[in-house]
This record gives structure tokens, C-alpha cells and sequence, in this order.
């Protein structure tokens, strides 16, 4: 089941609430890393979809360039995902 709720969007005035989004909203994990040196690296984004499917072979390559794409059954950070995470962007 897909999340059905966010924290409140950025430059609110109020106290962070919790609001509604769409069933839509559980395909993609962004993983975000900074060094100890305060060096910032690119991000990894996770797609929901499966290994040499559609998203991995036609759209990837109409993504912004500079950070890193992978997919994964759940869009989550599995054995695989990890490992593609350390080969492509620790090692930069």
C-alpha cells in the first residue's frame, strides 16, 4: 500500500502538518548524501519498475543529467540498489 500522506511542503509560515497525496506518490526514493567535508553528492533516485523494463531502457535518457537513476520492484533501497549506490556514487 502507498503512502497516503506527506509532511507539509516547504516555506510554511505555520506548524508542519501532515496533508493528503495520491496513491502515485510511493514510486520514487530519492537518496540524498553529504560527505563529512561538507561535499554534497548527487542524488540517487530509485524508480518503481523492474530491470530492463520500459522506465530503465526509454526513459532514463530524458532524465536531467548529473545525478543517478535506478529502478526496483518497490522503489526501494534493496541489495542491488545499494550496491549500484556504492559502485556509481560514493566512488565519485
Amino acid at each position: 500500500m502507498p503512502p497516503a500522506r506527506m509532511w507539509a511542503g516547504r516555506g510554511r509560515r505555520d506548524a508542519a502538518r501532515i496533508t493528503n497525496t495520491s496513491k502515485h506518490t510511493g514510486r520514487m526514493t530519492a537518496v540524498l548524501t553529504i560527505r563529512a567535508d561538507g561535499e554534497k553528492l548527487p542524488i540517487l533516485f530509485v524508480l518503481r519498475g523492474k530491470l530492463g523494463g520500459r522506465i530503465e531502457t526509454n526513459e532514463f535518457e530524458e532524465y536531467p543529467e548529473g545525478h543517478f537513476y535506478t529502478v526496483q520492484e518497490n522503489a526501494w533501497m534493496d541489495a542491488v540498489t545499494r550496491h549500484f549506490y556504492v559502485e556509481k556514487v560514493v566512488k565519485i
